[in-house]
């Protein structure tokens, strides 16, 4: 199948049918990092003091290990199982993989299961994948967390 979208179009096009999203990965079918995407709202309103910027600062400088955190973290959740989802209070994390692609989604806890696989997969076909028919398997909370300790 012709692929539709672009990794970083396909984190795009994810973010904007659920508010819940707070990272996305997309991964080849080895594993490495093709685009990352972090929701954090109170990066996205403008500074009001120095402070806040000061804080912005330092949490910038620990991007790159943030981001490669959040990839082992993502190839760890679908290490075992092609279609996953792990749930925890704080949030959960869903993720699918076929033959091209992976894309795992890390939430605030008010996301909807079903759904987020369900775009998830929409999303792995527009990259070109094949259709996936695996059911959904659970994951650890433990794999949850490794996700959201990433934010």
């Amino acid at each position: 199948m012709t692929a539709a979208l672009t990794p970083a179009l396909a984190l795009e096009y994810l973010s904007e049918l659920s508010a819940d999203i707070r990272a996305a990965i997309v991964l080849d079918a080895g594993g490495s990092p093709l685009a990352l995407r972090r929701s954090d709202p109170a990066r996205d309103a403008p500074a009001r003091d120095a402070a806040l910027a000061a804080r912005d600062a330092a949490r910038d400088a620990a991007v790159p290990a943030r981001d490669a955190a959040l990839a082992n973290a993502a190839r760890d959740l679908l290490a075992d199982d092609p279609v996953v989802r792990a749930l925890t209070e704080r949030g959960g994390a869903f993720g699918a993989r076929d033959d091209r692609h992976a894309v795992v989604v890390v939430t605030g806890p008010l996301a909807l299961p079903k759904l987020a696989i369900h775009d998830i997969r929409t999303v792995l076909l527009a990259l070109g994948g094949t259709p996936l028919d695996a059911a959904v398997s659970d994951a650890s909370a433990a794999a949850a967390n490794a996700l959201l300790e990433t934010l």
